[in-house]
C-alpha cells in the first residue's frame, strides 16, 4: 500500500482495528485510540489519546516503566488502524500524560520504586525541598 493509497497523515485519529495484539506483550489493545505522530513506510507511530491512556492498566504500565519502553505511544501498521474524529485535544492528552507520568515517576526500579511511590504519592516532583 502505498502512501497515496492510505490516506493517512500526521495528526490523523485512529481507533486499533479488531483482533490486534501490543506487539511488545501481547495483549489486546483492539479500540484504543491516538494520534498519528510519524509515518514510516507500511508502520505509523501513534500517540495515544487521554482517554485511552487513562484506560491503559496500571501493571502494563509498570512493565513498561521497569522495561524501558514508552507506554504512551506504539508503533503499528497501517492495516491495523483505521480513521476516527478525535474524541480530545492535544492539550487532554498532555495533562492526562504528566497526571500518569507523576504517579509512575518510580515504576523503572521494582518494588523500592512502588514503596518510593507510596511516600511521596502527595508530593510535587518538581518541589525539591518536599522530597528530601
Amino acid at each position: 500500500m502505498s502512501r497515496k493509497e492510505h490516506h493517512f497523515k500526521a495528526g490523523d485519529s485512529v481507533r486499533v482495528k479488531p483482533n490486534v495484539q501490543d506487539p511488545d506483550f501481547g495483549d489486546e489493545i483492539s479500540g484504543w485510540v491516538g494520534r498519528i505522530i510519524e509515518i514510516e513506510n507500511e508502520s505509523i507511530l501513534i500517540q495515544w489519546d487521554s482517554l485511552t491512556l487513562a484506560s491503559i492498566p496500571v501493571s502494563i504500565i509498570n512493565q513498561c516503566e521497569q522495561d524501558g519502553l514508552d507506554w504512551s505511544r506504539m508503533n503499528l501498521y497501517l492495516t491495523e488502524v483505521r480513521h476516527i474524529k478525535p474524541r480530545d485535544s492535544l492539550d487532554d492528552v498532555e495533562r492526562t500524560l504528566e497526571r500518569l507520568q507523576s504517579e509512575h515517576l518510580w515504576d523503572g526500579i521494582g518494588e523500592e520504586g512502588s514503596r518510593i511511590q507510596k511516600v511521596l504519592q502527595n508530593v510535587d516532583p518538581d518541589d525539591e525541598w518536599c522530597c528530601i
